[in-house]
């Protein structure tokens, strides 16, 4: 008999022989550590993705299951092994990722309501974060560590834009007491995507990486949502192509750079915010204007110490949002 699987977290162990309640699976992408399908299946069940990381994600994903009711985290179902093959089940993205949204609807009119809802997003995003970091426990240090726009799922209603969601718990970090006390016992990934990574990731420092690992990479990519809104798709890409190292035409699009033994925010991030600054829809007193002056002053900070953490830019978010709607 094929398995029902409840909306409770729960990991099975099922026979190789068991039949599973999956319909039509098409796989829709692969890495090298996993495969995502999409299946039609009964009511009763939800769908899952094969993947490695599994037992790390598994564990976390628990863990994330005891914030509050943040609409802005995705949440599994739960989990199930067959022989040697791993699952775990979730629900299905109709929109896709964040980048999928900025291509599909690159041709939207630049409207009010556009702008609310993307910062509205934004903010979703922070409250997110600030669940992750603040509310598992006073004891455990979650921080996701791959913070990228692939890792941003965009959940569609049957009206509306809808929602994006944080995804993809499977390299995050949990530490059972703070980070700053954990004196020569740093922890170091290159698991990540380094476009997005912060400048402690190359840091000769010893100092163990925070949770503001997150902030920068959340800065990384609201400045590209503001290149979104303020011009197009293209925009985006032709800014990822003037990070690359000249030299090495596969090169990763860092937002930082080296110069010279020191770390610093990469020039051409400076150049792109001062001329989005100097765009008619970034006045003085104007949501984005607020937004660039928020990703320039306390996200996108080589010093761990001088950027907000998730409760500072959730605040600071609201405020962006408040005065958006009153205008």
């Amino acid at each position: 008999m094929a398995p029902v699987f409840e909306n409770n977290s729960e990991h099975r162990e099922l026979d190789p022989n068991v039949c599973l309640p999956f319909d039509n699976l098409d796989e829709k992408c692969h890495s090298n550590s996993s495969v995502i399908f999409q299946a039609n299946i009964h009511k009763a069940h939800p769908i899952g993705f094969e993947g490695n990381y599994f037992e790390n994600e598994r564990e976390n994903l628990d863990r994330i299951r005891g914030v509050t009711n943040n609409t802005h985290i995705t949440k599994s179902f739960g989990s199930f092994s067959q022989g040697n093959r791993k699952f775990m089940i979730f629900p299905w993205a109709d929109g896709g990722d964040l980048d999928n949204f900025w291509q599909e609807h690159d041709a939207d009119k630049r409207s009010h309501e556009l702008l609310i809802w993307s910062l509205e997003q934004m903010l979703g995003l922070a409250e997110g974060l600030q669940a992750l970091h603040h509310e598992i426990g006073e004891k455990i240090n979650l921080r996701h560590g791959d913070l990228k726009p692939g890792n941003i799922l965009h959940f569609l209603p049957e009206e509306g834009r809808g929602a994006l969601k944080i995804t993809d718990f499977g390299i995050s970090r949990v530490h059972s007491v703070n980070t700053f006390e954990r004196k020569g016992i740093p922890t170091h990934t290159r698991a990540t995507s380094p476009s997005y990574e912060a400048p402690e990731a190359v840091s000769k420092e010893k100092r163990a990486r925070s949770r503001k690992y997150d902030i920068w990479s959340l800065g990384c990519i609201y400045l590209e949502f503001a290149i979104w809104l303020i011009h197009d798709w293209k925009s985006i890409q032709d800014f990822n192509e003037e990070r690359k190292l000249k030299a090495y035409s596969d090169a990763f699009a860092h937002f930082y750079h080296d110069s010279n033994g020191q770390v610093e925010v990469h020039p051409k991030v400076d150049e792109k915010i001062k001329s989005l600054k100097n765009d008619p829809q970034c006045g003085d007193n104007s949501p984005l204007r607020a937004l660039l002056d928020l990703i320039a002053t306390h996200l996108l900070r080589v010093d761990v110490d001088a950027r907000l953490d998730a409760e500072g830019l959730r605040k600071n978010l609201a405020a962006i949002v408040k005065k958006a709607k009153s205008e």
